[in-house]
């Protein structure tokens, strides 16, 4: 079962990924084309610099749930890198519970002060006016994916712990594994 919600999850996470791939695609060709007819006519087109910055913040924060999820962040592993059996298990949950800690410190203010902007109507500068509770919705959504990535990986290194067994295996068993350099 837990195999099962992992493979669910991954997939989630990686129509995340296809999508936002999909969304830097359109962010690049509109901005080319803006900066195109800027040097043509001298004007820009009406809401591509308010549009591409709302559309940066899903891109950023739902990735970064896959990025958790895939072990793929940067990490500095001077002191911890030889580490092995229960030692790196325990390190790596430790690392997870304060990871945990953080991003739900970020959704809980990331969600006042959506909740302040929704209220007070806020709106971005530009020529279009956006509301600030767009961008911030995005960004309590990913984190929110986040929160639950990293908690599903903590159930994962608490049942490494107790059993003493470290698996370096993927959750994701069809991704890849990265070349060390």
């Amino acid at each position: 079962m837990e195999r099962r919600i992992e493979e669910i999850w991954a997939r989630v996470l990686r129509v995340f990924a296809a999508v936002n791939g999909l969304v830097i695609l359109w962010l690049a060709l509109m901005i080319t084309a803006d900066v195109l007819v800027r040097w043509v006519t001298g004007r820009p087109f009406v809401g591509v610099f308010e549009i591409s910055r709302i559309l940066f913040v899903p891109v950023i924060f739902t990735v970064l749930a896959l990025v958790q999820w895939t072990d793929r962040q940067v990490r500095v592993d001077a002191l911890v890198g030889r580490a092995r059996g229960r030692v790196k298990v325990g390190v790596r949950a430790f690392d997870q519970v304060l990871a945990v800690g953080f991003f739900l410190i970020l959704l809980w203010t990331g969600s006042e002060n959506w909740l302040e902007a929704f209220r007070g109507n806020y709106v971005g500068m530009g020529m279009l006016e956006i509301p600030h509770a767009i961008p911030m919705g995005f960004l309590i959504f990913g984190t929110l994916l986040t929160v639950v990535t990293l908690v599903l990986l903590l159930v994962k290194s608490f049942r490494q712990l107790i059993s003493g067994v470290d698996t370096d295996e993927s959750v994701l068993p069809y991704s890849p594994p990265m070349e060390e350099t």
